[in-house]
């Protein structure tokens, strides 16, 4: 499996391989990514905040200045933060629009903070299944991703449905 690390080169969506599994989680627990976790998360608390001293709907809030500066700050703090990617290998100039597909499979379960180590649990006892490439918990520690193999049997969507009624949990479907 190759893990690769989103970065833009002359404004073109590039990749940089990560060439191991030490490497790849510096970069997810590291000093920078948990600084603007840290700050999104204190601008969302001040969103919170603003909209409630307006007492506005979430249309009309969203006119207000501060609440489009913190909008905006938080896209800039976003892009700054590291995103990795599995589903395809870049083309030979290091560009991954149109790339080839790995054809690996990305489970997201959510909200599973009480219940982590038993949801690794069943998905280690049906790994021959499910065949986990890496498991690791998300960066809000709320949640967990696995990577797998993919089953030529089945389509993509077959086995995620699959995938929730063996292991018992809700997989988040927008994660592709």
């Amino acid at each position: 499996m190759a893990i690769y690390r989103k970065c833009l080169i002359g404004g073109r969506v590039c990749a940089e391989k990560i060439i191991s599994a030490e490497a790849y989680y510096a970069l997810l627990d590291g000093w920078e990514q948990r600084n603007n976790i840290g700050l999104l998360r204190e601008m969302e608390q001040q969103k919170i905040a603003r909209k409630n001293e307006l007492g506005a709907s979430d249309e009309e809030v969203k006119s207000d200045e501060v609440w489009k500066n913190l909008d905006d700050e938080q896209g800039k703090i976003k892009r700054q933060l590291v995103s990795c990617f599995f589903a395809c290998h870049p083309n030979p100039d290091g560009t991954v629009k149109d790339a080839k597909k790995q054809n690996l499979c990305f489970y997201e379960f959510d909200k599973i903070s009480d219940r982590i180590d038993k949801v690794v649990e069943r998905i280690l006892k049906y790994k021959k299944w499910i065949r986990p490439l890496l498991i690791y918990k998300s960066s809000r520690g709320h949640g967990i991703h696995v990577i797998a193999e993919p089953n030529k049997r089945y389509k993509y969507e077959a086995k995620q449905s699959i995938a929730e009624a063996i292991i018992g949990e809700v997989i988040d479907k927008s994660v592709k």
